[in-house]
């Protein structure tokens, strides 16, 4: 295998192990990066390869927009190691209505269990919970046994909360995941992302809530984020009078969503 070819493939893990850390960089190690990938390039790279390096390097930096842009210009080629760090980059920094386009255009692709597992998990996030389920089924036929009890559990447990609270506020499905795509809006436009979701019942106090939960003890992001969602919920008449509420917390120590690497 040529040296350049094996440069490149140094490179990927080496920007790998870097975003799956949260290294962060500067602006001068970003450029030595480039110049890196530049250098590394020669007629035996395949296509695909540079614009990848690129989307991992920008990815690292910080450069969200940079990054999307080269893991798509990659897309083209199917290769199922770039469009599943694709996918999981995504999920990753909480861009999840451009992950569920993602995980619909690769899904049919590749058999997976990491593609299957972020693509479960976005689409619960945003409330898509039958596609979430076929997602989840797919899944389960690769893992692990073990962990794909664990995770069906999970999820039985969740989504029959997210039943209840639908019945109890009125809501219907289409309803539910236009409150749940509304919330995370709120979040991407901040460059948070969820990491947990739960529901709350309480007859005694009249309570049927939907939370999800940020990495962020910020009391004033969170009444910002807060007043965000009531003012979006707002403008759909579908909300009016229905029994439900709906807030961001804090994260919980015992909370988290299982993600894959």
């Amino acid at each position: 295998m040529p040296k350049a070819v094996l440069k490149a493939d140094e490179l990927s893990d080496d920007l790998l192990d870097m975003l799956r850390s949260g290294v962060e960089i500067n602006e001068f190690r970003f450029h030595s990066i480039i110049k890196e990938i530049n250098s590394a390039i020669t007629q035996y790279t395949p296509p695909p390869q540079t614009a990848y390096l690129k989307a991992l390097a920008n990815a690292v930096y910080g450069r969200r927009d940079a990054a999307i842009e080269h893991f798509e210009s990659a897309m083209p080629y199917s290769y199922r190691v770039n469009d599943a760090n694709f996918l999981a980059y995504l999920h990753d920094v909480g861009l999840l209505h451009k992950a569920v386009e993602i995980a619909e255009k690769i899904s049919g692709k590749y058999v997976s269990s990491s593609i299957f597992l972020h693509a479960y998990e976005v689409n619960l996030i945003l409330g898509r919970t039958n596609r979430a389920l076929q997602y989840l089924d797919q899944y389960t036929k690769l893992a692990d046994k073990k962990d794909a009890d664990a995770l069906k559990e999970k999820a039985g447990s969740i989504i029959g909360d997210s039943e209840i609270f639908k019945k109890n506020a009125g809501l219907n499905d289409k309803e539910f995941a236009q409150l749940s795509s509304l919330a995370v809006k709120c979040l991407e436009l901040r460059g948070l992302k969820s990491e947990a979701m739960s529901f709350w019942e309480n007859h005694v106090e009249g309570v049927n809530a939907f939370i999800l939960s940020v990495k962020n003890d910020d009391p004033t992001l969170l009444c910002d984020l807060n007043f965000d969602i009531a003012m979006r919920m707002a403008e759909y008449d579908c909300f009016n009078g229905k029994n439900f509420s709906f807030w961001f917390e804090t994260m919980k120590q015992e909370e988290h969503f299982v993600h894959a690497c």
